[in-house]
């Protein structure tokens, strides 16, 4: 959290979409949402990410497999992302 930074916009929108490359742990979109959250206390906040995986696997049995979850911060810094 520390290489990045949140200011209050001029204008506080009711939803914000964070649009993230690949997400494996969550853990900088994660960060990217908390300090949004602090800038913006009453926005909806939404991860969007084009991938998302486990880590290294060998046999990809799939390519799209659209999934809807949650990420949750911990004060280790460490996150849990289901699915």
């Amino acid at each position: 959290m520390e290489s990045i930074h949140a200011e209050r916009p001029f204008f506080i929108p009711d939803k914000i979409t964070i649009v993230d490359d690949v997400l494996t742990k969550g853990r900088t979109s994660f960060a990217c949402a908390e300090l949004l959250r602090a800038v913006c206390p009453e926005a909806e906040i939404r991860i969007f990410a084009m991938i998302r995986t486990q880590g290294l696997i060998e046999d990809i049995e799939k390519i799209v497999d659209p999934a809807s979850g949650v990420v949750v911060g911990y004060p280790s810094g460490k996150t849990h992302r289901d699915p």
